[in-house]
């Protein structure tokens, strides 16, 4: 889970990314320098989470009447309403400016946030870098193999069914 640093009073926004800009030069996501005042009804991320995290959070908020999107974290992703929900899938969850506090404090009471205001993660704990790369690693290694495996088989079939063939005539 990420939380979206913010600190609410005086925040440029960026109208495309729908980001705060902590520096108020330019926006963290395109780097435009196009920013404005934000407006209490901007949508602005308030947390990438996953899983029942995410449903938890989005429950609380609901409760709470404080209207929030979610929207596919990263790029792109298939749809929830054709495929399921995929395991692992991040979302952000979007809110309006002027609710961030409010958001908060909700999150809070509700006992989701630890002493650092960061969301308690439920069931199993985020992966160190080198493991997640290990991981990556190790995953892309056993596709290559698989992809080799495949390609073996199919022109050992290939090759029996023109051995085949050739007897044949």
């Amino acid at each position: 889970m990420i939380f979206a640093e913010t600190e609410v009073i005086g925040m440029l926004y960026c109208p495309k990314c729908q980001a705060l800009s902590m520096d108020g030069v330019a926006c963290p996501a395109c780097g435009s320098k196009k920013l404005r005042e934000a407006q209490p009804e901007d949508p602005v991320l308030l947390m990438t989470a996953g899983g029942e995290d995410c449903g938890r959070a989005v429950q609380a908020l609901q409760a709470e009447e404080i209207p929030c999107e979610l929207r596919m974290s990263g790029a792109g992703g298939p749809p929830e309403e054709l495929y399921g929900r995929a395991p692992g899938t991040e979302k952000n969850i979007f809110v309006p400016y002027g609710s961030l506090d409010r958001c908060k404090e909700v999150l809070g009471s509700a006992g989701m946030l630890d002493e650092s205001g960061r969301l308690k993660r439920n069931g199993e704990a985020e992966m160190s870098t080198p493991r997640r790369s290990f991981w990556r690693v190790f995953s892309a290694l056993l596709f290559a193999l698989l992809v080799w495996a495949a390609v073996s088989l199919s022109d050992h079939i290939a090759e029996a069914i023109k051995v085949w063939l050739s007897t044949r005539t």
